[in-house]
């Protein structure tokens, strides 16, 4: 988590996937509060080419379950 932490810092939170890693990293953490907060921002910022997946993610995290692809 610390480095999604850093990324968005030095990016002031601005890019829009470094802002979905790091609410991938909150889930990991069982921290899903923190995971859809960060999961919504990150789908209001993504571009419309990769909303579907931003949107997906966020359903995932607000159904308390981290977004695995395995």
């Amino acid at each position: 988590m610390q480095f999604a932490l850093r990324a968005c810092e030095s990016s002031g939170y601005a890019v829009w996937n470094h802002v979905g890693t790091l609410a991938a990293a909150y889930a990991e953490a069982g921290d899903f509060d923190r995971a859809v907060k960060w999961a919504q921002q990150a789908w209001q910022m993504a571009p419309d080419s990769e909303k579907a997946g931003c949107g997906e993610r966020l359903r995932h995290f607000e159904s308390r379950k981290p977004d695995r692809k395995t």
